[in-house]
């Protein structure tokens, strides 16, 4: 049913918001905001429209610091695999992927007509120019 579905994400990200608060308290590492993104993403798939899943997922994505951990995460698994990938193009490549994926989220905000979706927009953008010396 449409309600189980609802629930189900509602509980996805109740505790999706408790894995961020953790790691932004400083109380778990990096991994934390790793699986809270992946919760985050299973619970928009049970419920798109969902405003507050869409605000929690675009800012944990756009974070400086989460997006940092993210692809410190890749380049950790890249590494510890054994194949011969460049790890730092790897981490690089899942930064802009998700800057590019919170780009796309906050289209999807501004059809729900929510106002910060454009500054939202900007900041994935922005996410993606390349590093400024």
């Amino acid at each position: 049913s449409p309600r189980g579905g609802e629930s189900h994400s509602r509980a996805l990200f109740l505790v999706a918001s408790l894995r961020s608060l953790s790691w932004q308290l400083g109380y778990e590492d990096g991994r934390a905001h790793v699986e809270a993104v992946g919760l985050l993403k299973e619970s928009l798939k049970l419920c798109p429209v969902c405003i507050d899943v869409l605000t929690l997922l675009v800012q944990l994505l756009l974070d400086a610091y989460g997006a940092g951990d993210l692809a410190e995460f890749a380049r950790q698994l890249c590494e510890a695999s054994s194949n011969d990938e460049d790890c730092e193009a790897v981490a690089e490549q899942t930064r802009k992927e998700h800057a590019w994926e919170a780009f796309g989220l906050s289209l999807r905000m501004a059809a729900l007509g929510m106002p910060s979706a454009s500054s939202w927009a900007r900041a994935a953008l922005r996410a993606l120019s390349p590093a400024q010396p």
